[in-house]
């Protein structure tokens, strides 16, 4: 049986020609979705890194978003 561990992931998107994007999700389980985001990523030749709740908000800052 699963266990449910809800909460936020941060993540640093990557695409196959290395452009990148970070956003944050919401999710009911957390190790499902970060498994599932690295299935996806990798099969379309990218790549997914968690990053932290402080990385996602200075970058977020840098950037001009809040």
């Amino acid at each position: 049986m699963d266990i449910w561990k809800p909460g936020t992931v941060f993540m640093r998107h990557i695409d196959k020609d290395g452009r990148g994007y970070i956003e944050s999700h919401q999710c009911w389980n957390t190790e499902r979705f970060i498994e599932s985001a690295v299935d996806a990523a990798e099969k379309a030749g990218g790549s997914v890194q968690i990053i932290t709740a402080t990385d996602y908000q200075s970058q977020r800052w840098q950037h001009g978003l809040r």
